[in-house]
């Protein structure tokens, strides 16, 4: 999900035609030794996935066994009529029921017969070499799982675009650009044996379009060995249309996001780690304003219910002009956006009452999680606190002058 760490390298060297250059340097050397099942899960026409089909098939790779797609709705007479025209490597499996992309993709392992399963997403444009890129680290018996990084395309020509492409909610597409060795990646371009895959399996519990089962997934994985990252097995990805989808997207991953914390209850040990690292300036504020209006109950002080407003816009006030300013108004706005909804969509499912009842066994059982819904990445706690600071000061400097 979101809260990695965004260094200064990522911020400087975030373009989409400099990082292509250097994705193209790679070679592959090696021997490829395994046999490879691309499963792709789907709720688009087969007519839309075929230009991936023709993608993964254009190499005629032998390494490549069979490519499943698992259609992730109702078969149509359309659907019935374009299989008969697949290539012999192309195995159609059907839900008949959107199931979600998660179990979409489990049928897809079941039915796997290769060393190696790839994931991609129905919408991506694989590279030339993906599939070679992603076997070759299987020759190292400890390697249990390779990611690529998911490149979004026509971004460089809008402002627009390639704000939203830079922002932190966006950076795990890019990770295996950054980072050898992963904890997860998107699915939309990863790779798993296939032994280990049918052991872990893909939690249904997610949202049905995707979000968190993935992280989910992997660190499911890690626990058999290392997943590391190949720069140069990339996938094109395209650009999200309309401003209310991108937005419903965030929001999604920030429910997503609460349904991860909630299952990672059940594994000892993660749990704390992963949300500790997470963005959460809504429940900041929805946290301050409770304690802050009930202070002012209480001493009679009503102006303390101006604290939140202070920490809130604080924290905005520095993401613009000194967490950003490199990038640009733009670029703050689309961070402080994407970072409000995903928030929001994760604050909001918290408070259900199947998530509520766990979060308060957690506060029963362990006490040093008291204020575990609120904990904040480092720099949105220290924007708020000066936020909250300042208008304390300025209440207290009003009433002396009253």
């Amino acid at each position: 999900m979101t809260g990695l760490p965004i260094d200064k390298k990522f911020r400087n060297n975030f373009d989409y035609r400099n990082n292509l250059a250097l994705h193209k340097k790679k070679i592959i050397n090696q021997e490829i030794k395994h046999t490879a099942s691309v499963v792709i899960p789907s709720g688009r026409s087969l007519s839309n996935v075929n230009f991936v089909i023709n993608s993964l098939l254009r190499d005629n790779n032998e390494a490549l066994l069979e490519i499943i797609v698992v259609l992730d709705r109702i078969t149509t007479s359309e659907d019935i009529k374009f299989i008969s025209t697949l290539n012999e490597k192309v195995q159609i499996e059907k839900m008949n029921k959107n199931s979600g992309a998660g179990l979409a993709r489990n049928k897809g392992i079941q039915k796997a017969k290769g060393d190696i399963i790839l994931f991609i997403d129905d919408d991506c444009i694989p590279s030339k070499t993906w599939i070679n890129n992603h076997l070759k680290h299987y020759n190292d018996n400890n390697i249990v799982g390779v990611g690529g990084p998911i490149l979004f395309y026509n971004t460089s020509h809008s402002k627009k675009k390639h704000a939203l492409y830079e922002c932190s909610m966006l950076y795990s597409f890019q990770s295996a650009l950054h980072y050898k060795e992963l904890f997860w990646n998107p699915t939309a371009n990863f790779s798993v044996r296939s032994e280990l895959a049918k052991k872990c399996l893909f939690n249904g519990a997610f949202p049905k379009s995707g979000g968190g089962e993935d992280v989910f997934f992997g660190f499911q994985l890690a626990k058999f060995g290392k997943i590391i990252s190949e720069p140069a097995a990339w996938v094109k990805h395209p650009y999200w249309s309309g401003r209310r989808n991108i937005v419903k997207r965030f929001f999604r991953w920030g429910y997503a996001d609460c349904v991860l914390a909630m299952e990672f209850e059940k594994e000892e040990g993660l749990s704390n780690k992963i949300i500790a690292r997470e963005l959460t300036p809504v429940s900041w504020f929805i946290l301050s304003l409770i304690i802050s209006g009930a202070i002012g109950m209480i001493s009679g002080v009503w102006e303390y219910i101006l604290i939140p407003f202070g920490g809130f816009f604080s924290w905005v006030f520095f993401e613009v002009l000194l967490w950003h300013r490199d990038k640009g108004i733009r670029h703050a706005l689309v961070e402080i956006i994407s970072v409000l909804f995903f928030d929001l969509g994760s604050t909001l499912t918290r408070i259900l009452p199947k998530y509520l009842k766990v979060m308060q066994k957690r506060i029963l059982f362990f006490p040093d999680q008291l204020i575990w819904l609120w904990i904040a990445t480092r720099r949105v706690r220290i924007a708020t606190i000066i936020g909250y600071i300042f208008v304390i000061f300025l209440i207290i400097i009003i009433k002396n002058e009253l």
